[in-house]
C-alpha cells in the first residue's frame, strides 16, 4: 500500500462513545487507513471538561450547546495542527462509514488534486446532498444561500472513477479534506462559532471565496444518519 506522508487524518471523537471508537478502529484496520497516513484522535474536548472561558471564546453569545462547542474546538485543533505540520488534513467524525476501497479512492482523489487549485473537498454526504443536484431546498439547510450554480463542464474536475463538482456550500463535516493555506484562513475568522462546524464551513466558504468541491460518487457516509444515535451530534 502507498504511504502518504503529506496527509494527516484527524478523528473528532467524543470519548464516552466507546462503541463508535471500537467501530472506527475496525474500519481503520480493514480499510488500511491506519497504514496509509498518520492518524490523530482528537478526543480531549468532551463537553464535560470544557471550561467557562473555552465556552465563551468559541460560542458566539452562548448560542452553541457544550457538545457543539467541543466539536468546534476539536476542528480548530485540527486546523492548527494542519498549519503546524504543513500537511493536508483529512478531518472525519467518529461516526463516518467508509465505502469499499476507501483508501484507494482517497489516494486517487489526493493525486488528482495535486494538479488543481482547491481549498475544501467534501468526501461524504449529509441530507442526501449530491454535487449535480444541489438545489434551493438543500441551500435552505446550509444558511439559505442560493446554490443554483452553473455547472460548466470546465469547472468539474474529473478523475479516473470520480468527479469533483464545485460548490458554494459545505456538505456536513463527516469527511473533509483541508489544505494548509485554507486552514490558515479558517483560523482567522471562524472563532467564535455562531453555528455548528458543518454550517460554519459554508459561512467561511463565502467569506474567503474558498474553492470547494463535492466528490461524486461519495466515498463515505455519515453514520448518525444510519447506524448511530443522532442525539450525540
Amino acid at each position: 500500500m502507498v504511504i502518504n506522508k503529506n496527509l494527516v487524518c484527524y478523528i473528532v471523537h467524543y470519548s464516552k462513545l466507546t462503541d463508535r471508537k471500537e467501530y472506527m478502529l475496525r474500519q481503520l484496520k480493514e480499510s488500511g487507513l491506519n497504514n496509509y497516513c498518520e492518524i490523530i484522535w482528537v478526543d480531549k474536548f468532551d463537553r464535560e471538561v470544557l471550561t467557562e472561558d473555552q465556552i465563551n471564546k468559541y460560542s458566539h453569545d452562548g448560542t452553541l450547546s457544550t457538545a457543539l462547542v467541543g466539536n468546534a474546538i476539536s476542528n480548530v485543533f485540527a486546523f492548527k495542527d494542519i498549519v503546524t505540520q504543513q500537511k493536508v488534513g483529512l478531518i472525519i467524525d467518529d461516526d463516518i462509514i467508509f465505502h469499499n476501497d476507501f483508501v484507494e479512492k482517497l489516494e486517487s482523489i489526493v493525486c488528482t488534486l495535486k494538479s488543481h487549485d482547491w481549498d475544501l473537498i467534501f468526501l461524504a454526504t449529509v441530507c442526501n446532498i449530491h454535487g449535480r443536484y444541489v438545489n434551493n431546498y438543500h441551500a435552505g439547510i446550509f444558511m439559505n444561500y442560493n446554490l443554483m450554480y452553473n455547472y460548466d463542464s470546465n469547472n468539474i474536475i474529473k478523475g479516473d472513477s470520480f468527479s469533483l463538482f464545485p460548490s458554494l456550500t459545505s456538505r456536513g463535516g463527516s469527511g473533509v479534506l483541508v489544505n494548509i493555506e485554507t486552514a490558515k484562513k479558517l483560523l482567522t475568522t471562524i472563532i467564535p462559532f455562531s453555528c455548528p462546524i458543518d454550517l460554519s464551513y459554508t459561512t467561511e466558504i463565502h467569506k474567503h471565496s474558498l474553492k470547494t468541491y463535492f466528490v461524486e460518487p461519495v466515498i463515505a457516509d455519515q453514520g448518525s444518519e444510519t447506524i448511530f444515535n443522532k442525539s450525540y451530534i
